[in-house]
C-alpha cells in the first residue's frame, strides 16, 4: 500500500511541477511542495521497512529531488517575472 502511495505521489508531483513551470502561481508551488514532501516521507517509510535498498533509494531520491528543485526554481522565477510585469 505504501509503495502505491509513494509512486502516486511521485508521478503526480512530477506532472504537477511541470504544469506549474508553464503556468506558475503561489498555490501551485505550495501544492508542489506538499506533493514532494509526501513523496519523500513515503520513501523514508519504505526505507525503514526495507533498509537493504538504501543505495538505490538514495540515488533515486537525489535525482527526484534535483528535478523537483530545478523545475520549482524555474516556476518561482517565472512567477516573479509575471508579478513584476503586472506592476
Amino acid at each position: 500500500m505504501i509503495l502505491i502511495t509513494h509512486v502516486a505521489f511521485a508521478f503526480i508531483s512530477i506532472v504537477f511541477v511541470s504544469y506549474t513551470a508553464f503556468s506558475p502561481s503561489k498555490i501551485k508551488l505550495r501544492i508542489t511542495y506538499f506533493l514532494t514532501l509526501g513523496t519523500i516521507l513515503s520513501g523514508l517509510i519504505m526505507l525503514f521497512i526495507h533498509p537493504a535498498h538504501l543505495g538505490q533509494a538514495c540515488v533515486s531520491g537525489v535525482l527526484y529531488l534535483g528535478f523537483m528543485i530545478i523545475i520549482s526554481m524555474i516556476a518561482r522565477r517565472r512567477l516573479a517575472i509575471i508579478k513584476q510585469s503586472v506592476r
